[in-house]
């Protein structure tokens, strides 16, 4: 097939393959969803406890720290709220209205019974120039479609995974306030256990 965009059975082809394309390239970032769902399942170990000690009242930093984090969290996850909405995308699919109802309609608007052989021949290639022009119209509708299909929820991908990289510093610093808060309260509970093993040493028995 000759590389000529006045060949209108070039223009088809090359149209029917970015259609293709982008739709590939929709699908393929559904399925690196998972890369997301691996970040919130980490931090979703976690997430409890931070929620707990942000609640109790700790320092400030620690406030903010985990603020940042859980608006962090949010966004990420708005935004793959807004990646997995179904979306219209567009499909090649094989239809008759070229080859029986616009064809006719081209038919009975350019065939007349008084052309010549020659002239209908002529005619005849000028309705198969129309049709493909239709249809190459439609390839281009639906390219537009599946290009904004594409851009858009590509962008919804990146920004979720960004967000939730992001989240990562804060969410680490949480965990390690929280269990160094967690070692405290354990040094506190074994203090006030040895404490009250004094006193009872003291204790005078008479």
């Amino acid at each position: 097939m000759e590389n000529s965009f006045y060949n209108l059975d070039y223009i088809i082809s090359l149209g029917e393959k970015r259609v293709d394309l982008y739709l590939s390239a929709y699908q393929g970032i559904l399925g690196r969803l998972t890369n997301i769902i691996l970040i919130y399942s980490a931090m979703g170990i976690y997430l409890i406890p931070i929620i707990q000690d942000l609640i109790d009242g700790t320092k400030v930093v620690y406030s903010l720290l985990a603020t940042f984090f859980l608006v962090m969290i949010v966004v990420s996850v708005i935004y793959t709220i807004r990646l997995l909405i179904p979306i219209r995308v567009a499909y090649l699919e094989i239809s008759d209205r070229y080859s029986t109802d616009l064809r006719n309609q081209y038919e009975k608007r350019f065939l007349r019974p008084e052309l010549s052989a020659d002239q209908i021949k002529d005619a005849k290639k000028m309705i198969d120039d129309y049709l493909k022009a239709s249809y190459i119209a439609e390839l281009s509708e639906a390219q537009q479609i599946n290009q904004r299909v594409f851009v858009g929820k590509s962008s919804f991908y990146y920004r979720a995974l960004l967000w939730g990289l992001a989240a990562i510093v804060p969410y680490i610093a949480c965990i390690g306030f929280h269990l160094s808060r967690k070692e405290d309260k354990v040094q506190k509970v074994h203090f006030v256990y040895e404490e009250k093993i004094v006193n009872c040493d003291k204790l005078v028995y008479v």
